[in-house]
């Protein structure tokens, strides 16, 4: 779904179109849910935040302005919702990954045959990278949005995930049973 389309489903739901809503739900739920879990590093907390989210979603539909980018606007809820969340329980917020290895596969979306091998694969990358490349492939966002979204310069930001897709082609060239994750990376 292109940013256009996000905008459009956005301004259907403010004139009451719960069709809208659903597919826009459809279509954003795994990008909502791993940003959610990225920074909280909690499936529960990730579950609630994107409930919260697309109910947000609906309330706020007709303050939208749109002018940026809609997927934007519906991660920056998320980031609001999931914070407010870990808040509310007093858990520490880290946003340097996942602490909960079996919640994180639960709705990962990249093909691997358990959570040890797709970490193993993380393990040659730095903090930074390994946020912008979780952001970039799990989440869905651009390199301009992941630049905003972790305030950082966008050409830092741009060398940082080619410097981590070198750094996870050279681990990754000679391991036959991944090759399915080379080509996604690829993109």
């Amino acid at each position: 779904m292109t940013n256009h389309d996000i905008d459009r489903k956005i301004m259907e739901i403010a004139q009451g179109d719960i069709g809208a809503l659903e597919t826009l739900y459809n279509e954003m739920k795994r990008p909502v849910y791993h940003y959610a879990l990225q920074i909280s590093g909690n499936r529960e907390i990730a579950e609630d935040a994107m409930q919260d989210t697309f109910i947000s979603i609906m309330s706020n539909s007709r303050s939208y302005i749109p002018k940026g980018s809609g997927r934007a606007w519906i991660l920056t809820i998320t980031k609001n919702k999931t914070l407010n969340l870990i808040k509310k329980q007093n858990q520490f917020c880290p946003f340097d990954g996942i602490e909960n290895q079996k919640a994180y596969s639960y709705q990962m979306s990249v093909p691997f045959e358990d959570v040890d091998s797709f970490m193993d694969i993380l393990r040659p990358l730095n903090k930074k990278e390994h946020d912008i490349v979780v952001l970039r492939i799990l989440v869905g966002l651009t390199l301009t949005q992941i630049a905003k979204e972790l305030a950082l310069p966008k050409g830092s930001v741009f060398w940082s995930y080619n410097n981590a897709m070198k750094k996870l082609k050279k681990s990754l060239i000679n391991v036959k049973e991944f090759d399915p994750c080379i080509e996604q990376l690829k993109n």
